[in-house]
């Protein structure tokens, strides 16, 4: 997709759009949220270059694991606390007493969490995750990735997850594999909170520092299914509820970066 074309969209195309009643013209909040996520992204990446000198100045150390190992192993424990931010995306509604459809976006945001890991075989891990982030539904008019109208609410995100990770390495980088499920609570500000199924499915790497602790980056999607006719928020007077039967999912994604504490 051309660059140029997402940061400067055709004038008469902005022209359009702020005209009309439902739709505030843009402020640039979006195009900050990128930069900030792209410096987001640049720092983690210069980081996980250090840590791979440190990987190799401790390889061969001693490790907690019996056989010196990051990779997941029967007995080793692994807590992990993490930040990154969070890529959001939108879903289906409908709005109001005549059933008038609208696509409603999850912001981006940033996120944090935690997760613990216990080896259960050579290169398998069970991990259990908490992760939360603060963001907002915005109502969503025309086409474009920029493109945000009414603030319907805030909103608290909430995940609960378990996941089976494989790792790929006995080394003291290891790449690594890992696919979960759980439920997803959206705790809505000017509404209900609701809760939905989530499956999750992520990749990354783990670094060592130093003898029990490693660096982890990860990149991670989540799609929760939306169930029908649910009712969400209210704004200006009005309800409006999940609608299913065009895009029954909500799929975020996101990017973070953590430390791994073995025991």
């Amino acid at each position: 997709m051309n660059l140029a074309f997402i940061l400067l969209p055709p004038f008469t195309d902005q022209v359009e759009h702020a005209a009309r009643r439902d739709i505030v013209p843009k402020n640039g909040k979006e195009i900050i949220m990128k930069i900030k996520y792209w410096v987001v992204i640049t720092v983690m990446l210069m980081i996980g270059s250090g840590s791979l000198v440190s990987a190799r100045y401790y390889r061969g150390r001693y490790h907690p694991s019996p056989s010196g190992n990051l990779a997941y192993e029967p007995g080793v424990i692994q807590f992990s606390p993490f930040g990154g931010f969070m890529m959001g995306d939108y879903f289906d509604a409908y709005m109001g007493s005549d059933y008038r459809y609208s696509r409603i976006r999850v912001d981006d945001s940033p996120t944090w969490g935690m997760r613990l890991g216990f080896g259960i075989a050579p290169n398998i891990g069970l991990e259990f995750q908490y992760s939360t982030a603060r963001t907002a539904f915005y109502s969503v008019q025309g086409s474009g990735f920029f493109e945000q109208g009414r603030k319907l609410s805030d909103v608290n995100v909430h995940v609960f997850l378990a996941n089976v990770n494989f790792d790929f390495s006995d080394s003291d980088i290891v790449p690594y594999f890992a696919l979960g499920m759980g439920t997803t609570m959206y705790d809505v500000k000017q509404g209900s909170s609701q809760n939905e199924f989530t499956g999750t499915i992520a990749g990354g790497v783990k670094a060592r520092m130093a003898p029990n602790l490693a660096l982890r980056f990860e990149v991670r999607g989540y799609v929760s299914e939306m169930a029908d006719n649910r009712y969400a928020a209210s704004w200006d007077g009005h309800r409006f509820y999940w609608e299913s039967r065009h895009r029954p999912y909500l799929s975020t994604w996101d990017t973070t970066l953590g430390i791994s504490y073995l025991f």
